[in-house]
């Protein structure tokens, strides 16, 4: 197993009654406008049976469904909220075998839900969909309603890709970015989270912060420098930097610790002079000659050049 995978399942174990920093009482906005008519209208997934009302006691929660942090106080708030209004948004489920129904979206309000003690819940349901279109469905609903951290979304991606590979089909960053509604690139940003070094990474999934892609790109930039991707984490971390603050920061460390032309131009000749100092002991007498000729030569043009430095 993968040291990112025993790092995020580290995470999700100790993290599992932390507050979400996109759940229910948020100042984020949602935008949940358009998501039941989404998936009722998807060409192609399943076969739709259309909005029911099906009995709670029949449904069952998905394992590996994408969002991995639920608060129990958050769960309780959204329990209020429901017995009050009502129920703004159903939950999506598929048709099991038995009977009962595998629930593919809406933890959240079922759980809310099974706390009030109602017998039946609003559902959409769908059949015939495939693992991949189960687990697609689920991390569309939670990214349209902003529930999902960056590295919860990562994960999800993750889970896609294995999945159709041990499939024997396997998927793109385009195609998958095409399912998503994301470009390929946003994609690649969102997967390569997975590149920080352990710790970070560790880090950055437990942080009580809106961390994202982006300030993940922002410390890949600084890979070759530890001490200055330590620095910057602490600093996103601690001034609350946004992703396009957390860039411009990575970028001015990356000016101050690259070196400049001069020296980089410097490193490559004394490469250059090392081979040749191998191929010299090698060489014929004459040869040998012609080294000493030309490097006298280099001698006094470096000399010229250290006068005009002066």
């Amino acid at each position: 197993m993968k040291a990112w995978t025993a790092v995020i399942k580290s995470v999700v174990e100790k993290s599992a009654d932390q507050t979400q920093l996109h759940g229910e009482g948020s100042a984020r906005p949602r935008r949940t406008a358009g998501v039941v008519s989404l998936f009722l209208s998807r060409p192609g997934v399943g076969r739709q049976l259309g909005l029911r009302e099906i009995p709670l006691s029949s449904v069952i929660p998905r394992k590996d469904q994408p969002r991995k942090y639920f608060s129990e106080a958050s769960i309780m708030e959204l329990a209020a909220s429901i017995a009050e209004r009502g129920l703004k948004q159903p939950v999506g489920v598929r048709p099991l075998p038995d009977g009962k129904y595998e629930l593919i979206w809406g933890e959240r309000r079922f759980r809310a839900i099974t706390s009030l003690n109602w017998e039946t819940i609003p559902a959409i349901v769908t059949e015939g969909l495939s693992e991949q279109d189960v687990i697609i469905d689920s991390l569309l609903e939670n990214i349209l309603r902003e529930d999902l951290s960056a590295i919860e979304t990562a994960m999800a991606f993750r889970t896609i890709l294995e999945r159709a590979e041990a499939l024997g089909q396997p998927m793109t960053y385009d195609e998958l970015g095409k399912k998503m509604g994301m470009s390929k690139s946003r994609v690649s940003q969102m997967l390569n989270i997975f590149n920080l070094p352990d710790d970070l990474l560790a880090e950055f999934c437990s942080a009580r912060l809106e961390m994202n892609e982006i300030h993940s790109r922002a410390l890949m930039m600084l890979k070759k420098f530890p001490e200055a991707q330590q620095l910057l984490f602490g600093e996103i971390k601690g001034r609350s930097l946004s992703g396009q603050q957390a860039t411009e920061r990575a970028n001015a460390l990356l000016q101050r610790l690259r070196p400049d032309t001069v020296t980089q131009t410097l490193d490559k000749q004394r490469s250059q002079l090392k081979r040749l100092r191998r191929k010299a002991v090698k060489a014929s007498p004459e040869v040998r000659t012609r080294y000493q000729r030309e490097l006298r030569t280099l001698m006094d043009e470096l000399q010229q050049l250290l006068d005009a430095l002066r």
